[in-house]
This record gives C-alpha cells, structure tokens and sequence, in this order.
C-alpha cells in the first residue's frame, strides 16, 4: 500500500482543492450548458452546488485541530445557537463536547440536524427515541463524524423497512448536503 505523507496531503488539498472549486464547476457547466443548453440561473445554482460540495471535501482534508464550543464561538451566529438547541433538545446527545466540536467545524450540518428528527417522526412516528453521537470511525486523531441512531423495538424486518423509507422519501436527496458526515443507523431496544 502506497504510505503517503499527512503532511504532503494536506498541502497538496489545500492547493488543489480551491483550484478544483474554481474551474471543475465551470468546465462541467459550460460543457452542459453548450450541449443542452441550460438557462443561466440553472448553471449558477449548480455551480454554487458543486463548489460547495467541493469546499466540504476540502473540510475533510484539513479540519481545524482545536475548535470551540458552538455556543461560546463569536464567529456563530444567533441562528446556529438557536438550531444547536433545537438539536440537543430533539436527539439525546451522547458525547455532548465531541458533537459540539465538529458542528463548530461542520456548520453546514446544523440545517440537516435540525430538520432530521421531524423526518424521522413522519416515518417512524411520534416519540421514537434517536440519539446523535460522535464517532471516529474515518479518523485516528480524533471525531469527525456523527451518527444519528434511531431506537426500535420492531421486528428487523419492519424496522429495515421504515428505514428504507425514509432513505427514499428524504434522506437521499439530502445526504450529499451531509459531506460524509453523518450516518443514520437503526439501534434494537
């Protein structure tokens, strides 16, 4: 296997990844564009798209080392404190510092959060228990990721089965605005 220097990657992101946010998005779209010819606002909307997308991949290549707790960041806005009460009122929050630290790093996961539990009770029903933990699954240096677990005591059979619908009707489409971060799981009771 190919040992690869962490030091050397992450420079490597930090150059390509801007110049990937800069012309990938406008290579595709002017390409689209030309061959089916998509109206302008269609190719801004999915220029702005990719590039954020773009931008959580590079999230991932060097997060910061240290991050604040989001309701003590003045760099947070009112509203993020608002959704992380939301949040931590809806899910039981297991390890409530690591969570924090990387919504304080992935902020764009807050809107995701706050809209999962009211997704989560259209498909499994009101006052089905979740919880959202932090987990080191992808990393060795630490939380990276958070996994939203859904508790049952349905049959396996059942519980897949609700599961799958609320992959199909929501979780889907909205995955790639989580960037990897987040993984929804079932949890037996």
């Amino acid at each position: 296997m190919l040992q690869t220097d962490p030091g050397v990657a992450a420079n490597t992101a930090a150059f390509v990844v801007p110049k990937a946010i800069e012309l990938i998005p406008k290579a595709w779209l002017d390409a689209a564009r030309d061959s089916i010819g998509l109206p302008k606002p269609v190719v801004a909307r999915v220029k702005k798209g990719i590039a954020d997308y773009l931008r959580g991949v590079a999230d991932t290549f060097d997060p910061p080392k240290t991050a604040s707790p989001l309701r003590s960041d003045p760099g947070f806005s009112n509203a993020n404190r608002a959704m992380l009460d939301a949040i931590e009122s809806a899910f039981e929050v297991r390890e409530q510092q690591s969570v924090r630290e990387i919504l304080s790093r992935f902020p764009y996961l807050l809107p995701l959060l706050n809209e999962m539990p009211v997704r989560i009770a259209e498909v499994f029903g009101n006052g089905t228990p979740f919880s959202l933990d932090a987990s080191s699954y992808s990393t060795h240096d630490g939380y990276d990721t958070l996994v939203v677990s859904i508790r049952t005591q349905q049959a396996p059979e059942d519980a897949i089965a609700h599961l799958d619908v609320l992959y199909e009707t929501w979780w889907l489409d909205r995955m790639p605005d989580g960037h990897g971060k987040v993984t929804i799981m079932l949890e037996y009771a």
